[in-house]
């Protein structure tokens, strides 16, 4: 069972896939990649975007490194995605309220109300 602290509604998420999608360069193929434990179902709201892609039980490495070299992340409240954005040189969408500590040279990194 996921803790209150933890959890993100969907909105979060929609939210956040709409302001990366205003601020990325349209010009590029853009493909959305969710990546997640939770069971896809849980996601139904997300079909509404185009080029979207469910990635459910990828091992932690190949997720991981996804997430270093995605163009636009967008984090969660986990430490696991954090790190990887700590290392990604592109674009972090994070929520506002978490527990760490976000760099004080937020060069490309944009924190969105949870």
């Amino acid at each position: 069972k996921m803790s209150k602290q933890r959890y993100l509604n969907i909105n979060y998420f929609i939210k956040a896939i709409n302001k990366g999608l205003s601020i990325i360069n349209t010009r590029k193929k853009i493909k959305i990649y969710i990546f997640s434990e939770n069971y896809i179902k849980s996601f139904s709201k997300l079909k509404r975007f185009n080029n979207l892609k469910f990635c459910y039980n990828i091992n932690q490495y190949k997720t991981f490194l996804h997430f270093i070299y995605a163009d636009l992340l967008i984090t969660s409240k986990s430490s696991f995605s954090y790190k990887a954005a700590l290392i990604n040189k592109g674009i972090k969408l994070s929520p506002k309220k978490f527990w760490h500590k976000y760099p004080k040279n937020k060069k490309n990194w944009i924190l969105l109300n949870n």
